[in-house]
């Protein structure tokens, strides 16, 4: 079963043309403010791996006054500094925009809105809203340019009526066979979720193969790009065992979806390396 929180299937249900009534009626939930309509500028960006330092976004889109909103679903917390990547992402937005004869309170507002299938704050709250303000908690800019908003999907709790919890929860539990009975009874009740689930049973015998095949082709890079990270912060720290610590980590999750054949070869081991580890 597909599951919508796959940052390539969460892009493919709303992220095209016949998706912005949806994608519309989602990101509704998480703003301050009313859309009536939306573009949606990008089909797909995800350009090379994360060392590369290449942008990264699931869906762009601008709404009809001119706000642009990029969307991201993020599955696992993999790549350090979240923050700051964050913040780069929704400045690339801001500085993206065509000020030549312009002034700059004509700039366009920017929104970076990103789902994680993690706990990233320590705090029990299920969504936080950034802009600019000073000290005191008094807004700087009353017009602020900048908005970043996380919503943490494993703080929403079943049972929610508000439309951020529900949908937050149908997002978490969608493609969990356990709460099957809550993921059809919220689908029943509430619009946005009966959307999804129409979208989602549109896809096609031959959609659904190629994104199976896309997502296992994101693993393998997500995995590579995991260990790179991890290595290069356990050299940098001058811990050998840290190195191996994270290897085996690493090799233990892959083993979960590939074959020792596979695991060896894109983690570029020995063969007999990664079985002495998993027979440990």
């Amino acid at each position: 079963m597909l599951d919508i929180k796959n940052d390539i299937v969460f892009q493919y249900v709303m992220g095209q043309e016949e998706s912005k009534e949806l994608l519309k009626e989602v990101i509704q939930v998480f703003v301050p403010f009313q859309i009536q309509s939306l573009e949606i500028i990008n089909p797909r960006v995800r350009q090379g791996y994360l060392k590369e330092k290449q942008t990264v976004m699931d869906v762009l889109c601008k709404t009809n006054t001119g706000t642009y909103i990029q969307v991201e679903m993020q599955m696992e917390n993999i790549v350090g500094s979240l923050g700051d990547r964050l913040e780069y992402y929704n400045a690339q937005l801001l500085c993206s925009q065509e000020m030549k004869g312009k002034e700059y309170w004509k700039l366009d507002a920017c929104y970076t809105i990103i789902i994680l299938n993690f706990n990233y704050y320590e705090d029990q709250r299920l969504i936080h809203h950034f802009k600019m303000q000073d000290e005191n908690q008094v807004t700087a800019n009353r017009e602020a340019k900048k908005h970043i908003i996380t919503i943490e999907l494993p703080k929403c709790k079943e049972g929610g009526s508000s439309a951020q919890e529900q949908v937050s929860y149908y997002l978490r539990y969608y493609a969990d066979e356990k709460k099957h009975d809550i993921i059809k009874a919220l689908e029943k009740g509430n619009k946005i979720c009966a959307m999804v689930e129409k979208r989602m049973s549109n896809i096609s015998e031959s959609e659904r193969k190629r994104l199976e095949e896309m997502l296992h082709e994101m693993y393998l890079n997500d995995m590579v790009s995991k260990k790179a990270y991890m290595m290069k912060q356990a050299r940098e720290e001058g811990l050998v065992r840290g190195i191996e610590q994270n290897k085996r980590e690493m090799i233990l999750t892959m083993s979960k979806q590939l074959s020792i054949q596979d695991i060896a070869k894109y983690l570029d081991l020995d063969v007999r390396e990664v079985e002495q580890i998993l027979n440990k």
